[in-house]
């Protein structure tokens, strides 16, 4: 099962290889780190493995949940350290710090679900950002579905950004992307 959780992509599984064909199956967005919770304990070969398809850390049943949670704290503030102060794509730049983005002089403060949608597509200019990676953003809504909720949070941010700013373009099947 993968989950996210402050950030970070956690991947519990029974065992590396359930571990492995996870996280090449599923869509993970690359920004962000990965632990593996396994419920057998892992072998050397196995843990090498998973660093190297991008697990920040592995555990298993033996590691106590205060230790994988300092772990897990540790892995997410190393990678806000390391994430630059502001993110610009032509005309805009996006304050990481206040949740704004300043298009032609102006500034625009954003809510978060619209600010995370817009960070995520500019850290990709021009690219594809698959539906799935950007649904991941969107706040846990039962009543909801993920496509419906998706465009109406594109749609406003289309709005909020205005005709001055970066295009948000639908790529049929595919996903979004931002054009400045």
């Amino acid at each position: 099962m993968l989950e996210l959780f402050d950030g970070i992509h956690i991947v519990r599984a029974a065992d590396a290889t359930d571990a492995l064909r996870q996280l090449a199956t599923a869509g993970i967005d690359p920004r962000k780190p990965r632990i593996a919770e396994l419920d057998t304990e892992p072998g050397v070969d196995d843990r090498i493995a998973l660093f190297r398809r991008g697990c920040a850390a592995v555990f298993g049943p033996s590691v106590p949940l205060a230790l994988r949670l300092a772990h897990a704290r540790s892995i997410v503030a190393r990678a806000r350290a390391a994430e630059p102060e502001a993110i610009e794509v032509g005309s805009v730049r996006i304050r990481r710090d206040r949740r704004e983005a300043e298009i032609g002089g102006a500034v625009i403060r954003l809510s978060e679900t619209p600010y995370r949608l817009l960070t995520l597509l500019a850290s990709r200019p021009g690219r594809v950002v698959p539906f799935h990676v950007l649904a991941s953003e969107l706040p846990r809504s039962a009543d909801e579905s993920r496509t419906g909720c998706l465009r109406a949070h594109l749609s406003h941010l289309r709005r909020r950004l205005g005709p001055d700013g970066p295009a948000i373009q639908a790529e049929a099947g595919q996903g979004y992307r931002l054009v400045a």
